[in-house]
Protein backbone atom coordinates (compact mmCIF):
# COMPACT_ATOMS: atom_id res chain seq x y z
CA UNK A 1 0.00 0.00 0.00
CA UNK A 2 1.56 3.51 -0.55
CA UNK A 3 2.62 5.55 2.51
CA UNK A 4 0.89 8.55 3.47
CA UNK A 5 2.89 11.36 2.88
CA UNK A 6 4.04 14.48 4.91
CA UNK A 7 6.18 17.13 4.50
CA UNK A 8 9.21 15.37 4.82
CA UNK A 9 8.08 12.78 2.31
CA UNK A 10 10.63 12.19 -0.84
CA UNK A 11 8.38 12.83 -4.01
CA UNK A 12 10.15 11.97 -7.12
CA UNK A 13 8.59 13.18 -10.69
CA UNK A 14 9.60 11.47 -13.70
CA UNK A 15 9.81 14.05 -16.75
CA UNK A 16 9.70 18.14 -16.29
CA UNK A 17 7.28 19.37 -19.02
CA UNK A 18 3.95 21.54 -17.90
CA UNK A 19 2.15 19.40 -15.50
CA UNK A 20 5.42 18.16 -13.81
CA UNK A 21 6.69 21.39 -13.49
CA UNK A 22 3.74 23.13 -11.77
CA UNK A 23 3.63 19.83 -9.55
CA UNK A 24 6.44 20.45 -8.51
CA UNK A 25 6.15 24.30 -7.73
CA UNK A 26 2.57 23.05 -5.79
CA UNK A 27 4.54 20.49 -3.66
CA UNK A 28 7.10 23.09 -2.99
CA UNK A 29 4.72 25.85 -2.15
CA UNK A 30 2.66 23.56 0.31
CA UNK A 31 6.01 22.81 2.45
CA UNK A 32 7.37 19.23 0.93
CA UNK A 33 10.87 19.17 1.43
CA UNK A 34 12.21 16.75 -0.65
CA UNK A 35 10.85 17.24 -4.60
CA UNK A 36 12.85 15.79 -7.53
CA UNK A 37 12.31 15.76 -11.07
CA UNK A 38 13.93 13.22 -13.75
CA UNK A 39 14.38 14.70 -17.49
CA UNK A 40 16.44 14.01 -20.28
CA UNK A 41 16.31 17.75 -21.26
CA UNK A 42 16.89 20.86 -19.64
CA UNK A 43 13.46 23.39 -18.94
CA UNK A 44 12.09 23.58 -21.38
CA UNK A 45 12.16 20.42 -22.86
CA UNK A 46 12.19 20.48 -26.48
CA UNK A 47 9.89 18.16 -26.80
CA UNK A 48 7.27 19.27 -23.99
CA UNK A 49 3.83 20.77 -25.40
CA UNK A 50 4.19 23.46 -23.28
CA UNK A 51 7.39 24.71 -25.17
CA UNK A 52 5.49 26.57 -27.29
CA UNK A 53 5.27 30.34 -28.15
CA UNK A 54 1.57 31.12 -26.91
CA UNK A 55 -1.51 29.06 -25.93
CA UNK A 56 -5.16 30.14 -25.93
CA UNK A 57 -6.91 31.17 -22.39
CA UNK A 58 -10.36 31.61 -21.70
CA UNK A 59 -11.61 33.33 -18.25
CA UNK A 60 -14.86 31.50 -17.97
CA UNK A 61 -16.46 28.57 -16.61
CA UNK A 62 -17.90 25.53 -17.86
CA UNK A 63 -22.03 25.21 -18.17
CA UNK A 64 -21.88 21.67 -20.04
CA UNK A 65 -20.26 18.08 -18.62
CA UNK A 66 -21.25 14.50 -18.72
CA UNK A 67 -22.87 15.01 -14.48
CA UNK A 68 -22.47 17.86 -12.52
CA UNK A 69 -19.09 16.39 -10.70
CA UNK A 70 -17.60 17.30 -14.00
CA UNK A 71 -18.74 20.46 -14.31
CA UNK A 72 -17.66 21.03 -10.48
CA UNK A 73 -14.27 19.54 -10.95
CA UNK A 74 -13.99 21.69 -14.28
CA UNK A 75 -15.21 25.03 -13.02
CA UNK A 76 -12.51 24.59 -9.89
CA UNK A 77 -9.77 24.16 -12.16
CA UNK A 78 -10.53 27.24 -14.03
CA UNK A 79 -11.06 29.49 -10.91
CA UNK A 80 -8.03 28.93 -9.82
CA UNK A 81 -5.91 28.70 -13.36
CA UNK A 82 -7.51 32.22 -13.47
CA UNK A 83 -6.44 33.46 -10.35
CA UNK A 84 -3.12 32.60 -10.92
CA UNK A 85 -2.86 33.99 -14.65
CA UNK A 86 -4.36 37.41 -13.12
CA UNK A 87 -2.48 38.01 -9.57
CA UNK A 88 0.38 35.16 -9.21
CA UNK A 89 4.14 37.08 -10.09
CA UNK A 90 5.01 33.37 -11.52
CA UNK A 91 2.44 33.93 -14.34
CA UNK A 92 0.89 37.16 -14.40
CA UNK A 93 3.71 38.55 -16.90
CA UNK A 94 2.55 36.16 -19.60
CA UNK A 95 -0.74 36.16 -19.52
CA UNK A 96 -1.77 38.99 -22.61
CA UNK A 97 -5.73 40.16 -22.34
CA UNK A 98 -6.12 40.41 -26.26
CA UNK A 99 -9.37 39.18 -26.46
CA UNK A 100 -11.07 35.85 -28.69
CA UNK A 101 -12.78 35.06 -31.36
CA UNK A 102 -14.75 32.06 -31.80
CA UNK A 103 -16.32 30.85 -34.69
CA UNK A 104 -18.06 28.14 -36.83
CA UNK A 105 -18.22 27.74 -41.00
CA UNK A 106 -20.65 24.28 -40.91
CA UNK A 107 -23.65 22.94 -39.84
CA UNK A 108 -22.04 20.86 -37.33
CA UNK A 109 -20.03 23.58 -36.04
CA UNK A 110 -22.47 25.93 -35.92
CA UNK A 111 -24.83 23.42 -34.35
CA UNK A 112 -22.34 23.18 -31.34
CA UNK A 113 -22.13 26.79 -31.03
CA UNK A 114 -25.59 27.01 -30.72
CA UNK A 115 -25.78 24.16 -27.71
CA UNK A 116 -24.86 24.66 -24.23
CA UNK A 117 -21.54 23.71 -24.24
CA UNK A 118 -21.29 26.65 -26.76
CA UNK A 119 -20.38 30.42 -26.17
CA UNK A 120 -23.02 32.80 -24.70
CA UNK A 121 -23.79 36.12 -23.37
CA UNK A 122 -24.27 35.11 -19.81
CA UNK A 123 -20.18 34.23 -19.89
CA UNK A 124 -18.94 36.88 -21.59
CA UNK A 125 -19.44 36.68 -25.16
CA UNK A 126 -21.04 39.00 -27.59
CA UNK A 127 -22.16 37.76 -31.31
CA UNK A 128 -21.08 39.55 -34.13
CA UNK A 129 -23.93 39.39 -36.47
CA UNK A 130 -22.23 41.19 -39.63
CA UNK A 131 -18.82 41.29 -41.91
CA UNK A 132 -18.77 44.56 -40.42
CA UNK A 133 -18.79 44.00 -37.06
CA UNK A 134 -16.44 41.08 -37.32
CA UNK A 135 -13.70 43.15 -39.26
CA UNK A 136 -14.09 45.67 -36.61
CA UNK A 137 -12.61 43.40 -33.75
CA UNK A 138 -9.03 43.75 -35.24
CA UNK A 139 -7.23 46.52 -37.28
CA UNK A 140 -8.20 47.63 -40.80
CA UNK A 141 -6.68 44.97 -43.40
CA UNK A 142 -6.30 42.36 -41.20
CA UNK A 143 -9.62 40.95 -42.05
CA UNK A 144 -10.86 40.95 -45.51
CA UNK A 145 -13.50 39.23 -47.74
CA UNK A 146 -16.95 38.16 -47.10
CA UNK A 147 -16.92 35.12 -44.53
CA UNK A 148 -19.76 33.84 -45.56
CA UNK A 149 -21.50 30.76 -43.55
CA UNK A 150 -18.93 31.94 -40.56
CA UNK A 151 -21.21 32.29 -36.90
CA UNK A 152 -18.91 34.27 -35.05
CA UNK A 153 -18.79 35.38 -31.18
CA UNK A 154 -16.25 37.90 -29.06
CA UNK A 155 -14.92 38.02 -25.50
CA UNK A 156 -13.31 41.54 -25.05
CA UNK A 157 -12.32 41.11 -21.65
CA UNK A 158 -11.02 38.07 -20.04
CA UNK A 159 -9.35 36.18 -22.61
CA UNK A 160 -6.27 36.38 -24.93
CA UNK A 161 -2.89 34.33 -25.15
CA UNK A 162 -0.42 32.67 -22.75
CA UNK A 163 3.22 32.51 -23.70
CA UNK A 164 3.78 29.61 -22.77
CA UNK A 165 7.83 28.67 -22.75
CA UNK A 166 8.05 31.12 -21.01
CA UNK A 167 5.98 30.85 -18.02
CA UNK A 168 7.12 27.00 -17.92
CA UNK A 169 10.82 28.26 -17.26
CA UNK A 170 9.28 30.89 -14.69
CA UNK A 171 7.68 27.87 -12.69
CA UNK A 172 10.73 26.01 -13.03
CA UNK A 173 12.69 28.66 -11.53
CA UNK A 174 10.44 29.36 -9.00
CA UNK A 175 10.31 25.83 -8.08
CA UNK A 176 13.91 25.98 -8.00
CA UNK A 177 14.22 28.53 -5.91
CA UNK A 178 12.22 27.05 -3.48
CA UNK A 179 14.22 23.76 -3.24
CA UNK A 180 13.61 21.37 -6.08
CA UNK A 181 15.86 19.59 -7.83
CA UNK A 182 15.90 18.99 -11.93
CA UNK A 183 17.90 16.25 -12.70
CA UNK A 184 18.37 16.23 -16.55
CA UNK A 185 20.44 14.94 -19.13
CA UNK A 186 20.22 12.16 -21.55
CA UNK A 187 21.79 9.50 -18.92
CA UNK A 188 21.38 11.56 -15.65
CA UNK A 189 17.82 12.27 -16.56
CA UNK A 190 16.39 9.41 -18.62
CA UNK A 191 13.94 7.05 -16.48
CA UNK A 192 14.65 3.33 -17.77
CA UNK A 193 12.60 1.37 -15.30
CA UNK A 194 10.75 1.56 -12.19
CA UNK A 195 11.88 0.20 -8.80
CA UNK A 196 9.04 -1.97 -7.86
CA UNK A 197 8.55 -3.06 -4.55
CA UNK A 198 5.87 -4.90 -2.12
CA UNK A 199 3.65 -4.37 -5.02
CA UNK A 200 4.49 -0.67 -4.56
CA UNK A 201 6.22 1.79 -6.82
CA UNK A 202 9.91 2.93 -4.61
CA UNK A 203 11.10 5.20 -7.32
CA UNK A 204 13.11 5.54 -10.92
CA UNK A 205 16.56 3.99 -12.30
CA UNK A 206 17.81 6.53 -14.51
CA UNK A 207 20.27 5.41 -17.78
CA UNK A 208 23.37 5.82 -15.74
CA UNK A 209 22.53 2.96 -13.72
CA UNK A 210 21.24 5.43 -10.56
CA UNK A 211 18.78 4.52 -8.43
CA UNK A 212 16.07 7.37 -7.89
CA UNK A 213 14.00 6.53 -4.22
CA UNK A 214 10.95 7.93 -2.60
CA UNK A 215 8.10 7.88 -0.73
CA UNK A 216 5.97 9.03 -3.84
CA UNK A 217 6.69 8.49 -7.74
CA UNK A 218 4.74 10.63 -9.84
CA UNK A 219 4.58 9.77 -13.83
CA UNK A 220 4.18 12.90 -16.34
CA UNK A 221 6.30 11.83 -19.22
CA UNK A 222 3.82 12.46 -21.77
CA UNK A 223 4.17 11.25 -25.39
CA UNK A 224 7.15 9.22 -23.99
CA UNK A 225 4.98 7.35 -21.44
CA UNK A 226 4.52 4.20 -23.77
CA UNK A 227 7.59 3.73 -24.99
CA UNK A 228 9.33 3.96 -21.52
CA UNK A 229 6.31 2.19 -19.72
CA UNK A 230 4.18 -0.44 -20.73
CA UNK A 231 0.88 1.08 -20.12
CA UNK A 232 -1.29 -1.63 -22.37
CA UNK A 233 -2.16 0.73 -25.11
CA UNK A 234 -4.08 2.72 -22.89
CA UNK A 235 -2.82 5.97 -24.70
CA UNK A 236 -1.85 7.14 -27.85
CA UNK A 237 0.33 9.71 -28.94
CA UNK A 238 -0.79 12.36 -31.16
CA UNK A 239 0.95 15.21 -33.23
CA UNK A 240 -1.36 18.35 -34.29
CA UNK A 241 -0.21 19.99 -37.47
CA UNK A 242 1.27 23.54 -36.36
CA UNK A 243 2.62 26.55 -38.75
CA UNK A 244 4.84 29.37 -38.06
CA UNK A 245 4.96 31.81 -40.52
CA UNK A 246 7.80 34.25 -40.53
CA UNK A 247 6.16 38.11 -40.61
CA UNK A 248 7.92 41.51 -41.39
CA UNK A 249 8.13 44.39 -39.33
CA UNK A 250 4.97 46.07 -41.16
CA UNK A 251 2.97 42.92 -40.44
CA UNK A 252 3.65 42.67 -36.66
CA UNK A 253 2.87 46.40 -35.88
CA UNK A 254 -0.28 45.27 -38.20
CA UNK A 255 -0.94 42.55 -35.91
CA UNK A 256 -0.49 43.54 -32.89
CA UNK A 257 -2.61 42.89 -30.49
CA UNK A 258 -4.58 40.54 -32.40
CA UNK A 259 -7.67 38.74 -30.54
CA UNK A 260 -7.06 34.90 -31.01
CA UNK A 261 -9.23 33.77 -33.51
CA UNK A 262 -10.29 30.16 -33.31
CA UNK A 263 -12.46 28.54 -35.48
CA UNK A 264 -13.09 25.26 -34.15
CA UNK A 265 -13.86 23.79 -37.80
CA UNK A 266 -10.68 25.84 -39.62
CA UNK A 267 -7.85 26.22 -37.39
CA UNK A 268 -6.99 29.11 -35.27
CA UNK A 269 -3.90 31.64 -34.72
CA UNK A 270 -3.14 33.84 -32.44
CA UNK A 271 -1.31 37.45 -32.39
CA UNK A 272 2.51 37.07 -33.31
CA UNK A 273 5.05 37.05 -30.42
CA UNK A 274 7.75 40.12 -30.92
CA UNK A 275 10.90 37.80 -30.21
CA UNK A 276 9.85 35.36 -32.71
CA UNK A 277 8.87 37.82 -35.37
CA UNK A 278 6.36 34.55 -36.43
CA UNK A 279 2.56 34.39 -36.71
CA UNK A 280 1.27 30.74 -35.16
CA UNK A 281 -1.23 29.08 -36.55
CA UNK A 282 -3.09 25.76 -35.92
CA UNK A 283 -5.47 23.68 -38.79
CA UNK A 284 -7.11 22.01 -36.16
CA UNK A 285 -6.67 18.77 -37.86
CA UNK A 286 -7.43 15.74 -35.32
CA UNK A 287 -4.18 14.67 -35.48
CA UNK A 288 -1.07 12.27 -37.14
CA UNK A 289 0.33 9.68 -35.18
CA UNK A 290 3.85 8.12 -36.09
CA UNK A 291 3.08 4.38 -35.37
CA UNK A 292 6.37 2.03 -34.88
CA UNK A 293 5.60 -2.00 -35.50
CA UNK A 294 7.27 -4.31 -32.89
CA UNK A 295 9.74 -6.80 -33.39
Amino acid sequence: MPVSLSQDSSVLIVGAGTWNISTALRLKRRGYKHVTLLDPYPVPSPISAGNDVNKIFELSTFVAGANSDERFVANTLINKATKGWLSNPVFKPYFHETGCIIAATCETGRAYMNSASGPGEDAGWLPLKTKEDFQATVPKGVLTGDFPGWEVWWMEKGSGWIHARKSMQSAANEAQRLGAVFVTSERRGKVDNLIIEDRDIRGATTLDGVEHRADRTKLCAGANTGITFDIKDQLRPTAWTIAHNKMTKEEIELFKDLPVLFNINRGSSMEPYKDKVELKMCDEHPGYCNYTMDP
